[in-house]
């Protein structure tokens, strides 16, 4: 009888692939967090990026954004001004450990860098998100 082409183990079993039929892999992160993190990649990476040497933009933008965005319904809110600048005002203690004391100009300042630079948006007392930011947990 003429052999088969194909070549076949013998016993005629296949060969085990490792891998195959693994429990799906379970993160502990929830959906809270990785929207948080998503909003980050979007929002604060870029403007990082471009301007590294900005310290207290940065500062700014986090207090900003952490206030604007509401995590439980993923939406963006208008928050005043005079909630967000005590904050920034608000004495610290830097890496160094010096203490680092700002005014209400050093607040105002790096608020308006982040309005030339489209990150939010200053109306009268409410800061709000920049349009372009507007979508996008839509």
């Amino acid at each position: 009888m003429p052999r088969s082409k194909h070549r076949r183990k013998p016993g005629g079993k296949n060969a085990k692939r490792p891998g195959r039929n693994k429990p799906a892999r379970v993160t502990s992160t929830t959906a809270r967090d990785r929207a948080y993190v998503g909003f980050r990649a979007v929002f604060h990476r870029p403007f990082l990026e471009q301007w590294p040497d900005q310290d207290t933009a940065d500062e700014m933008l986090e207090i900003v954004s952490d206030a604007i965005l509401d995590l439980d319904t993923l939406r963006f809110r208008a928050v005043d001004k005079a909630a967000v600048l005590p904050t920034f005002v608000e004495p610290h203690e830097a890496e160094d450990g010096s203490l680092v004391t700002r005014t209400s100009e050093d607040a105002d300042a790096a608020l308006s860098f982040l309005v030339e630079q489209s990150m939010v948006v200053v109306d009268g007392d409410v800061i709000s998100i920049h349009p372009r930011f507007a979508g996008l947990f839509a």
